[in-house]
This record gives structure tokens, C-alpha cells and sequence, in this order.
């Protein structure tokens, strides 16, 4: 049977597991996985439900885009002391893919001034670029929608400019992979102000490992239970 990473729990949700008892049965479990099996699987991957969602909407789920390091000359050598960096490779600090929706979304949040969520998420949700990589199945543009509230999962542009939003949220999302972050104030979509910057690399390697480790011991707790 299969190890469950959270690579391989990605990868069967990418080919077609859309619930948690396909994705132990991609990894090897004949007929109804085991309550156990299925703590694993969230455990691993927190966020698998959300991921699932993604997925059954025709959202791509993957892992961090991957940013080329430059190539160091003389003249870009380390120094013995550095100030802490984040990974960037766009404007405002975006570390994601140019032109992608979760780019998008980060780019018009990004800065020092905090802004009503709903008012960054509209501004993307109504451009011609979002427009044009939100389409439904036939390839016609999803209209503008709601934002999802209470037991309404919204719909259209904005439920997917939100989609896009809880990555840059939540760090530990494998798209996010603890690279940028939302600073907040208040509670609620309708209330909350929000403005996204680039994570410092020594944080990102420390919060990395804290989640690792977190995520390690869950997973030893959920084998033994």
C-alpha cells in the first residue's frame, strides 16, 4: 500500500479522487477505507476537503510553482550578513506564476494599506484577465456570482477569486507552501480588511518545519490509534 505525502494525495485528487475514500483507494485500499485511514488523509493534508472542491469545480489543484534560482555570478555571491528575503519574483513580492488567478488575486491585495476583502476580491472578480481564466466546461465565462457564506458555497467569478484568496490565507496550503500571507482585521467576509505580502524566508523555513513536525506527529498519533 501506498505511503500518503501530501504529493500523492494532490497527484489522485489531480486524476479524478474527489472524496476521501477515493483518494485511499488510489493509494492502494480495497472497497471502504477505515475511519483511521481517512484521519490520515486529512491529517496529512488539512485542507483536503477544500482541495476536493477545487477539483470538482474544474480548478487545477498543484503544488507551489516552482521559481528558477538566478544564477549567482561573483557580483551576486552571498555576503556574511543578509537581511531576511522573501521569495519574490513579480511585482508587489508575488511568487506565483504571472498572469495565473491566484496572481491575480495576490497582485491587486498586495501593499502596505489595508483594504475591504470584498473590494480586492471584486476588483479581480470583474477584470477582463480573471474573465478570461474562469470559464465553465463548455469554455463560456462564468458570470460574477456570490461569495460563499454560511452553507452557501457562492458561485461564479467571486467564489473563485475567494477560492484563490484562501491559499494566499492559509500558509500551509500547498499552492501557498508559506510563501506570502494575508494580514487581517476584523471577522467575516463582509467586515474583514485584508492587504498580502511576501513571507520572510527564515519565517517560511520556520513555519515549514513547525507544520512538518506538527504534521509528523498527527500522522504517528493516527497510525496508533
Amino acid at each position: 500500500m501506498a505511503e500518503y505525502t501530501e504529493q500523492s494525495i494532490v497527484a489522485a485528487i489531480n486524476e479524478g479522487a474527489h472524496s476521501v475514500s477515493a483518494i485511499a483507494r488510489a493509494h492502494g485500499v480495497k472497497g471502504n477505507p477505515s475511519g483511521s485511514v481517512c484521519k490520515r488523509i486529512r491529517t496529512v493534508v488539512p485542507g483536503v476537503g477544500e482541495l476536493i472542491e477545487q477539483a470538482k469545480a474544474g480548478e487545477p489543484v498543484g503544488q507551489p510553482e516552482q521559481t528558477p534560482e538566478p544564477e549567482q555570478t561573483e557580483a551576486t555571491q552571498p555576503q556574511a550578513e543578509h537581511k531576511a528575503r522573501a521569495v519574490r519574483n513579480g511585482e508587489n513580492g508575488s511568487p506565483f506564476r504571472p498572469g495565473t488567478k491566484i496572481d491575480l488575486v495576490y497582485q491587486a491585495g498586495a501593499g502596505t494599506e489595508l483594504r475591504p476583502l470584498t473590494e480586492v476580491l471584486d476588483e479581480v472578480a470583474k477584470s477582463n484577465e480573471f474573465k478570461a481564466l474562469t470559464k465553465d466546461k463548455e469554455g463560456k465565462t462564468l458570470p460574477l456570482g456570490t461569495y460563499p457564506k454560511g452553507k452557501d458555497r457562492g458561485s461564479g467569478r467571486r467564489q473563485r477569486a475567494y477560492w484563490q484568496y484562501t491559499m494566499i490565507a492559509s500558509g500551509k496550503h500547498p499552492t501557498n507552501d508559506y510563501r506570502v500571507r494575508s494580514v487581517e482585521e476584523g471577522r467575516g467576509l463582509d467586515n474583514k480588511q485584508a492587504r498580502f505580502e511576501p513571507v520572510p524566508e527564515n519565517e517560511r523555513e520556520q513555519a515549514r518545519a513547525a507544520a512538518q513536525a506538527k504534521a509528523a506527529e498527527k500522522a504517528a498519533a493516527a497510525a496508533t490509534a
